[in-house]
């Protein structure tokens, strides 16, 4: 009986310990397509992954860090490990820092290719219309959370894997850029990984309970999806 509950013991020890934290940060530093290219200096836009030692939780931060003057991001697609369904990721917003309009998410396997670029499993479309008060563009960002249903523990580098190609070279992160200069002109820039720190692997059992997301377009739960928000906290 002692031998039993000391392995009882055990392992919620494991299952309260923490896990290393880990962040992956992609950087867009190349132009492959469209007619103009970005007028700021690289990166042009950045998403970070940070599982924070949760289990089966990722913060992702994703924001147009050098973009200048009227420039703003219109599409940004992103990758998931093919272990985990795109479509049943839930996302929690945290904070949303600017004046834009919140994106709709589309989810799904292989689902979306960029106009330069492979398939991608997961696609923001921001605002195109709308000026200022709408686009996502200089000085803005936003915070969310994402975790997964299914029976592994989505972490920072579940999101650190390359499209799939489709006679180009696959990238880790695709993002669309309107409104550079006086001719209005568009890019599309692609990222390729720069994890920051070294994943150590998750010990225990972990349970996550999150709304599942059904396939195509789904928005922000919560009170992020206004139109103007400066940095507020949700609960």
């Amino acid at each position: 009986m002692k031998r039993v509950l000391l392995i009882a013991a055990g392992i919620l020890c494991s299952v309260a310990s923490p896990a290393a934290a880990d962040i992956r940060q992609l950087n867009a530093l190349q132009v492959v397509g469209g007619d103009a290219e970005p007028e700021g200096p690289i990166p042009w836009v950045q998403a970070a992954f940070d599982d924070k030692g949760d289990y089966g939780v990722v913060t992702l931060t994703f924001s147009p860090s050098n973009l200048v003057g009227s420039e703003h991001v219109t599409d940004l697609y992103l990758n998931l490990d093919p272990a985990f369904d795109p479509t049943k990721l839930a996302f929690f917003p945290i904070a949303k820092h600017g004046a834009f309009e919140s994106p709709t998410i589309s989810l799904g396997n292989n689902a979306f290719q960029a106009d330069e670029g492979g398939r991608y499993d997961l696609h923001f479309s921001f605002a195109s219309a709308g000026g200022s008060d709408a686009f996502f563009g200089v000085g803005d960002s936003f915070d969310l959370r994402i975790g997964s249903l299914i029976a592994l523990p989505i972490v920072a580098s579940s999101f650190d894997v390359p499209s799939t190609s489709e006679g180009a070279d696959p990238f880790y992160l695709a993002a669309r850029i309107a409104g550079i200069g006086t001719n209005n002109g568009a890019a599309w820039v692609v990222a390729a990984p720069e994890p920051t720190t070294s994943s150590l692997a998750l010990i225990g059992v972990f349970a996550l309970l999150l709304a599942v997301r059904g396939k195509g377009p789904i928005s922000f739960v919560g009170n992020f999806s206004g139109s103007r928000y400066d940095a507020e906290r949700m609960p």
